[in-house]
């Protein structure tokens, strides 16, 4: 049996369902618009369906739906099924999202409640077309059972058949890939975004780091090479004060930390050298056991001001530096 195959029965699959009225209602040409004052503004009827509540009402559902996805894209893979978890997760994940529902429930509750003031406003907000917004108004008890948060959670194996083995291997290899594309991607952002020219970040970026870093280390089964590389980043990483915002050095490091992250060969060069290696990298405060082979120009990080890096070249290898 591959390693993608023991290692994609090892997780457990997340599927969220959370479905959220939309807030509007198809128009009938024929008897909706021909008692309407004029043409209806766009904020009002397009794509053949009309508004029937001020659409700022069904925000605080949307951002519930919205942390479920980010939520289970930080700790997990996306694919095509759903989030892939690692098992050690799968209690916190459960967690976490009974709390979701329970936010997601009461603003339902408080939609439903006020959902007969909620369209009053709408129409005042709105003269001339009473009659439009009012024609095939869904209920609030419609309106209720249009909205439910719930998910799926189940493990996964592989068919009897040699060609449903095969597909379950094929999806293995895509989950691996899946977690590399989305360490890359989500280290790109952070770097243009907190680290790129910066003298200094506040540990909420640095945070993203170790949460980037701790996704590797969870899903170390699918890959022989993730294991190695999380090691390598953990220990950069660890040397990092857990307090404050960092100084131009430990910016310098983490940011060059972080840009090794974004190129996905790159990304698993990343070892810890043990004291058979030939190369011994100069001791600097702990963590010059760590090699990434990448090279970083120190300016792309940071632009010291009155302190300076620990490396004094314009250009340094980040294998320097670390």
């Amino acid at each position: 049996m591959s390693r993608n195959v023991t290692a994609l029965e090892s997780v457990v699959v997340f599927t969220p369902e959370v479905r959220i009225w939309s807030g509007r209602v198809s128009v009938r040409r024929a008897e909706d618009l021909v008692s309407a004052s004029g043409l209806p503004p766009e904020a009002l009827v397009s794509d053949g369906a009309k508004r029937v509540v001020d659409p700022k009402v069904l925000t605080q559902l949307e951002s519930q739906r919205r942390f479920v996805n980010r939520y289970l894209a930080r700790v997990g893979i996306r694919s095509s099924m759903g989030f892939l978890v690692s098992p050690d997760a799968e209690d916190d994940v459960h967690a976490e999202l009974e709390k979701r529902r329970i936010a997601f429930d009461d603003a339902r509750r408080e939609l439903v409640d006020g959902y007969d003031v909620l369209c009053a406003q709408w129409e005042r907000a709105n003269p001339g077309f009473e009659w439009l917004l009012r024609r095939n108004r869904p209920t609030a008890i419609e309106v209720a059972a249009a909205c439910e948060f719930d998910y799926a959670t189940y493990r996964l194996t592989p068919a009897d058949s040699e060609e449903g083995k095969k597909r379950f291997q094929a999806v293995g290899k895509a989950a691996t890939s899946a977690l590399i594309d989305d360490i890359t991607s989500s280290a790109n952002t952070l770097f243009r975004e907190s680290f790129s020219g910066r003298e200094t970040v506040t540990q909420r970026a640095v945070n993203v780091v170790r949460d980037l870093v701790g996704k590797l280390r969870r899903f170390g089964m699918f890959d022989p090479r993730v294991g190695p590389t999380a090691d390598a980043l953990e220990k950069v990483i660890s040397g990092i004060p857990h307090k404050g915002p960092l100084d131009t050095t430990d910016t310098l490091i983490v940011g060059a930390l972080v840009r090794s992250m974004t190129d996905p060969e790159e990304l698993l060069k990343a070892r810890v050298l043990s004291d058979s290696d030939d190369e011994q990298p100069v001791d600097e405060g702990g963590v010059s056991s760590v090699v990434l082979e990448q090279d970083v120009p120190v300016e792309e990080v940071a632009k010291p001001a009155q302190q300076q890096p620990r490396n004094e070249e314009n250009t340094s290898r980040v294998a320097a530096v670390f």
